[in-house]
């Protein structure tokens, strides 16, 4: 449950004082709640150990967030005209006939390999 889908739960005063805290009352069975905006635990700890029916039930249906690994697997290709797809072409040319390598090096597995890291 994110810090502001929590506060959804919860009525918060217009008026609140002492800077970020408030009480909020919660919309379920009217207990107060000390919390501020940056910091919500308490606020998700009442909603764990009082409604964990609504809590498990919100949590379940929250997108997840993908992880560093899943967004680089995405990748995108370059397209033929991009400076950079450019810029490699070039380089793999001066690799290749530089050192005097068989063209048929880009079709070996090790080299597919090696071109789908980014």
């Amino acid at each position: 449950m994110s810090s502001k889908s929590v506060l959804e739960h919860f009525t918060v005063p217009d008026d609140f004082q002492n800077g970020n805290t408030f009480k909020g009352k919660c919309m379920h069975c009217g207990t107060l709640i000390s919390g501020s905006y940056k910091v919500t635990s308490n606020f998700v700890t009442h909603m764990k150990r009082k409604h964990r029916d609504l809590y498990i039930l919100h949590s379940e249906n929250k997108e997840i967030q993908p992880t560093l690994t899943q967004c680089i697997k995405k990748s995108v290709k370059y397209s033929p005209s991009d400076p950079k797809q450019l810029e490699m072409t070039n380089a793999l040319i001066m690799f290749i006939a530089g050192d005097l390598l068989p063209l048929s090096i880009v079709e070996s597995e090790e080299f597919k390999n090696l071109m789908e890291k980014d």
